[in-house]
């Protein structure tokens, strides 16, 4: 059996991503749940995966594009606790598989998979698997390290009014009760301050170090560009956190100073980084400061605890634009540019502003937030 699929076979630009009817279809099986999906998203993440050389063993190909899904049940396990027609959302593993979730099926391990939140449209959900898990598994050993006494604790969070950025302010100050501060550009002051941002401090026209003193924790998306700036200051108070979630700059091409030049990773799990990252978590066990690095992994259990969040309105998805399907290309191209608020939205459907219809996410499509800078 074949169905829908953007898939690419080669690494490339954006162009090497074409959508096809004939791709194999995944099949039912015990322990894995078969949706029929409705959006999908795009992450950095992806473009990475797309645009670098991967040794196969971690990106086979051909491979289905992106990792983020959301759709209904088709079929379930037994055990399983899903029922044929559920709306659900997963964040799919995107190593090791060529299965990925902008196609018109996928088959999800099924204690990945969780129910959709009943708030937002289930387009909207989409957005939600790899940012949300990023943050929860970014803080975890933060916030059992001050035993889950997070009130007033302060953190900063860099690049404020991107996926992971706009996620994270959220849940900081709505469920945790933390003071956030934040960078972005002056464009995106306003938009960071509506998520919950209490200081905003322009990338542009303040140093952060200059302004931010004796916080409790950085999270960093951008920790190529940030992390020694912020551990070479004032910034974290003794004993603080730093957390460096894995990431690397869009617009590095391969070949470039800091990628693999074995071909085996994208640039932020190269072997030679990976070395590095183990080095810097051991020298700052004599360090006045405790240090943190994240590679997501898909967990439904998150995915659980985020969807009572959004159903009683302490996170809502940001989403700064949608693209069908046949458009994943552009959405890549959108992506690299370095401009986007929260999150882009792949529909799966036909009828996009049905599936889009509703009143409970951050839309940009009714603003005009332009930033001509690289950080959000």
């Amino acid at each position: 059996m074949k169905m829908a699929a953007v898939i690419y076979e080669e690494a490339g630009d954006a162009s090497v991503l074409h959508y096809t009817k004939a791709f194999p279809r995944p099949q039912a099986s015990r322990d894995h749940v078969l949706i029929r999906t409705i959006a999908s998203s795009v992450n950095p993440v992806d473009v990475k995966l797309r645009k670098h050389p991967v040794a196969s063993f971690l990106r086979p190909l051909p491979k289905v594009h992106g990792s983020d899904v959301a759709g209904t049940v088709i079929e379930a396990p037994a055990d399983s606790g899903f029922r044929v027609g559920d709306p659900v959302y997963a964040m799919m593993p995107h190593v090791g598989s060529k299965w990925g979730s902008t196609a018109e099926f996928a088959s999800i391990p099924k204690e990945l998979v969780a129910g959709a939140p009943t708030r937002i449209p289930i387009a909207h959900a989409a957005t939600i698997p790899l940012i949300g898990t990023t943050v929860l598994q970014a803080l975890a050993p933060v916030i059992k390290d001050w035993d889950g006494k997070t009130e007033g604790k302060k953190i900063l969070i860099h690049a404020g009014t991107g996926g992971v950025g706009s996620f994270a302010i959220q849940y900081c100050k709505n469920v945790l009760s933390m003071y956030v501060a934040v960078t972005c550009s002056e464009s995106s002051a306003a938009l960071a301050r509506e998520l919950g941002a209490d200081t905003v401090v322009d990338y542009k026209h303040q140093r952060f170090e200059d302004v931010i003193h004796d916080f409790d924790c950085v999270l960093d998306p951008m920790a190529f560009e940030y992390e020694e700036r912020t551990l070479r200051s004032g910034v974290l108070a003794k004993g603080a956190h730093y957390i460096h979630i894995a990431s690397s700059p869009l617009d590095m091409e391969p070949g470039d100073a800091g990628t693999d030049h074995l071909h085996m990773a994208i640039p932020e799990a190269r072997p030679s980084h990976l070395v590095a990252l183990s080095f810097r978590k051991f020298k700052s066990l004599f360090a006045n400061y405790k240090y943190h690095t994240v590679f997501v992994k898909p967990n439904g259990d998150a995915l659980r605890q985020i969807t009572e969040w959004i159903n009683d309105g302490r996170i809502k998805p940001l989403i700064d634009k949608e693209f069908s399907w046949k458009e994943v290309d552009q959405a890549h191209d959108y992506l690299a540019k370095g401009h986007v608020h929260g999150k882009l939205i792949i529909n799966h459907v036909d009828d996009v502003e049905d599936t889009l219809n509703g009143l409970q996410s951050y839309s940009l499509a009714d603003r005009e937030l332009q930033d001509s800078g690289n950080q959000n």
